[in-house]
């Protein structure tokens, strides 16, 4: 502590030394670390500190904390790299619509270059059209993401009604499905190797976790206490998916849970990997296609101009 106490004087900034001074006064009392992080730490981080200190592996819990972590923000920055292109192009086509359509076709046909009747052809009507829409509708699509976005990280971790099955299959859930399930299932794995039981551990996660994995850490933990310790069987539920419990049952069940469990981890990571994949090239084919669209009515829109122009000056 004191090495790091150090450093970070040496190179930490006024933030991080106030909740490493925070900590020392929370060890210096005889309480845990984890109580003095509570202020200045994610609650997942909070959880791992106090388990780890609790049953004595702190090291391992922390390195499959941070190695989850990584893997996530690797992933993200991986997901955001391969979505900037399309999502970029897509973005400029919208723009380079909506000006072309509300600036330059207006001038054109208020010239009278379409007809007598200073009436636009169909295509830079539909155009003029689409770019109309998209000059309002655009910003108020990018709102309402926002907003729904906004109520998702709210309701995801909160709210575990019976209604919300109804809404499990939908991808947002899922993806956020297999990220509680991929942690209860790693913290489970590394605490059963240092001999803790799987009710303590049900009963551990249950008071930190999420409202949203308490719900059926609560189911698990009823159906251990009944004497349920089939493992496929104690985690049925809407959290671990049909294939899943497939995988489980066809685990050599003479292997030690913890490594079963770890096991089941890695294929749920993959499953999750998949998700994502999937996800990304249908949102990159979509924006590749509405580019092309925008981009080839533009391309005949303002074809039809030159020709028009063309032939005014003859």
């Amino acid at each position: 502590m004191l090495g790091f106490e150090m450093a970070l004087k040496e190179h930490g900034s006024r933030r991080e030394l106030l909740w490493l001074e925070r900590i020392k006064r929370t060890v210096q009392r005889g309480q845990p670390i984890a109580k003095g992080m509570e202020a200045d730490f994610s609650p997942q981080l909070v959880m791992v500190m106090r388990l780890g200190q609790k049953y004595g592996c702190l090291g391992p819990i922390l390195s499959a904390f941070n190695a989850q972590n990584q893997r996530e923000r690797a992933g993200l920055v991986l997901w955001m790299k391969k979505m900037s292109y399309p999502l970029l192009l897509c973005l400029v086509s919208c723009i380079a619509l909506i000006f072309i359509g509300t600036q330059v076709l207006p001038r054109f046909a208020d010239q009278g270059v379409f007809d007598d009747a200073h009436q636009m052809t169909v295509t830079a009507q539909i155009v003029h059209r689409l770019a109309e829409f998209l000059l309002i509708g655009l910003p108020l699509i990018v709102g309402v993401g926002i907003l729904i976005a906004i109520g998702l990280r709210w309701l995801l971790p909160t709210v575990a009604a019976p209604w919300r099955r109804h809404l499990e299959s939908l991808y947002i859930f899922r993806v956020y499905r297999r990220t509680q399930l991929i942690s209860f299932l790693r913290t489970s794995s590394i605490l059963l190797h240092h001999n803790v039981s799987f009710a303590a551990i049900l009963q551990e996660l249950k008071a930190l976790s999420t409202p949203y994995l308490r719900h059926y850490l609560t189911i698990f933990l009823a159906r251990v206490r009944r004497g349920e310790f089939e493992v496929a069987q104690l985690l049925r539920s809407p959290l671990v998916d049909k294939t899943i419990l497939f995988r489980l049952q066809c685990q050599n069940p003479k292997l030690p849970l913890n490594e079963r469990l770890d096991t089941l981890a890695v294929y749920v990571e993959g499953d999750l990997d998949r998700l994502l994949v999937r996800a990304q090239h249908l949102i990159a084919a979509a924006c590749f296609f509405l580019a092309g669209c925008f981009m080839i009515l533009l391309f005949l829109a303002l074809a039809t101009m030159m020709r028009l122009l063309a032939q005014g000056a003859m």
